[in-house]
């Protein structure tokens, strides 16, 4: 973020008379507004504060006293774009002198509520007589914010404190604003195919070691790789054919069912889940063998203590890593997550008693029911993210204290909540996870065809892509680009959160 603070010109001349009165932002027929969290007001010193994705018009405005001007504030950033704070006065108490002395702090917090920038003791009015009655001052200190390419996305929150220092006023001032970035296609055309520029019924998503994107062509029955710099792809496991088949040899002679979802392991490897097969295989990146690490291509449940090769899974849909190394599997048709050890081969259930009842909040981990575990993502301080596709809801496991707390969803299927506490709002068979730096966890709300942004420090949810209506974009705005059935999401280390949108069959991007 960029960000350059100065001091308006023409500074005298910034005062404008608005009907109605000025004071009627702070006072109604004589009687005090109630304070909102950016106006507010004491004695007869009021301080509003606005955000202006226009600030050169906002100033022309002001300094060519254009009248009726409308006051208004954005609550929308985007990259690229400048952004000023700007805060409207009434009221300083001027000193034996006849001058007015108020000044402001100026903070921006990020989405997980550390501080971007801090800037102290800007000018607001100072040495200067107080506006004449009926007009508004504008704060002669000014900042203009660009949001960069590394600032992460989501809720910002400004905060200005005022001080009038005649009447010894303080005032505190905050305006919420949420950055979105663009969206735009990075393969696909919106018909299912197989080409260079075609997939269909993308589905799991992520970059790999070597900085390619590989990716879940469902309905090809492969997995693929695709250069983002070049646009090139490569088959890295599958034949096109729906089947189960090929193990000790090359991957791309193997037969796969319904791939839902890839993920590599630490040495490199690569695991796939499929759904059909009621199992997970590994690709050995060095040599293209793929080999089956669970599952016998059967439905059902059976194989915990023994080798994992061996034992039953039902419609497996998600994998993940711990920090530990151990293979985590979504067992849905089991309502389990089954955990492998690769040491030794060995399966067992860690999560889920098989049960399709509701998870309590704060239960131990053993012995807790999961309705329908369909998707998993970690974050960096040991805490697995799980969704629940069933139960229409997202729950945090502590991996030390292996515990279980409720984060979002009601349980009951909709779309409501954006902008309250995400464990009020509704969901409706979240398919995909997804945890960026700065505390993002990303939800693929699949049967509402949204991505939704979850702060996990705030707890405040919010729709990051798409309308709620199933169709194909447009794009590039994120929440006027409709999304048909989106599945697997990813974000890599800049920010950028990779959605494969299935039913358009296109892999978009978020950055």
């Amino acid at each position: 973020m960029h960000v350059k603070t100065t001091t308006l010109a023409l500074a005298a001349a910034i005062a404008i008379a608005v009907p109605p009165p000025a004071d009627a932002q702070w006072f109604r027929d004589g009687v005090r507004a109630p304070d909102q969290s950016w106006s507010k007001s004491e004695g007869n010193f009021g301080a509003m504060l606005l955000l202006s994705n226009e600030p050169d018009e906002f100033l022309d405005n002001w300094v060519q006293r254009t009248p009726g001007v409308r006051i208004s504030t954005t609550r929308i950033a985007r990259r690229g774009e400048p952004l000023a704070p700007f805060i409207l006065f009434i009221g300083c108490q001027e000193d034996d002198r006849g001058g007015c002395h108020a000044r402001f702090d100026l903070e921006v917090i990020k989405p997980d509520g550390t501080t971007l920038f801090r800037t102290p003791d800007l000018e607001l009015w100072e040495r200067k007589p107080t506006p004449a009655e009926g007009t508004l001052g504008l704060a002669v200190g000014y900042a203009e914010i660009e949001v960069g390419d590394d600032d992460p996305l989501g809720r910002y929150l400004v905060r200005a404190v005022v001080r009038e220092e005649v009447a010894g006023i303080t005032l505190t001032l905050e305006q919420e604003i949420e950055l979105f970035g663009t969206v735009t296609t990075v393969i696909g055309d919106g018909t299912p195919g197989l080409s260079e520029t075609q997939v269909n019924n993308p589905y799991g998503v992520v970059i790999g070691p070597d900085g390619l994107l590989y990716f879940c062509d469902l309905d090809n029955q492969l997995i693929r790789r695709l250069d983002l710099a070049t646009g090139a792809t490569e088959t890295i496991a599958g034949n096109g054919e729906r089947g189960y088949g090929g193990d000790g040899g090359p991957a791309t002679d193997a037969m796969l069912n319904m791939p839902h979802e890839i993920q590599f392991d630490a040495r490199g490897d690569l695991y796939i889940v499929e759904r059909d097969n009621h199992a997970v295989r590994k690709v050995d990146m060095q040599t293209g063998v793929i080999t089956t690490v669970a599952g016998t291509g059967e439905a059902g449940f059976s194989g915990d203590g023994g080798p994992a090769n061996q034992a039953l899974l039902r419609a497996p849909h998600s994998i993940v890593f711990t920090p530990d190394g151990q293979l985590l599997i979504c067992d849905i048709g089991n309502h389990r997550i089954r955990r492998v050890d690769p040491a030794t081969g060995v399966i067992e259930t860690w999560a889920g008693t098989g049960e399709r009842e509701p998870t309590p909040d704060g239960a131990p981990l053993a012995g807790t029911p999961l309705n329908g575990p369909r998707a998993m993502a970690l974050d960096p301080d040991g805490n697995l993210y799980l969704a629940l596709r069933e139960g229409n809801a997202i729950y945090r496991i502590d991996l030390a204290a292996e515990t279980i707390h409720h984060v979002a969803g009601t349980g009951e299927q909709g779309y409501t909540g954006d902008g309250g506490p995400a464990r009020e709002a509704t969901l409706a068979g979240p398919k995909g996870l997804a945890y960026a730096a700065g505390g993002t966890l990303y939800i693929a709300d699949t049967e509402n065809h949204v991505i939704r942004r979850l702060n996990v420090t705030t707890g405040v949810i919010s729709t990051a892509i798409g309308t709620g209506e199933r169709g194909d974009g447009p794009e590039p705005e994120p929440r006027r680009c409709r999304m048909n059935r989106p599945h697997g999401i990813w974000t890599d280390e800049a920010g950028a959160l990779y959605v494969g949108d299935s039913e358009a069959h296109r892999i978009r991007i978020l950055r």
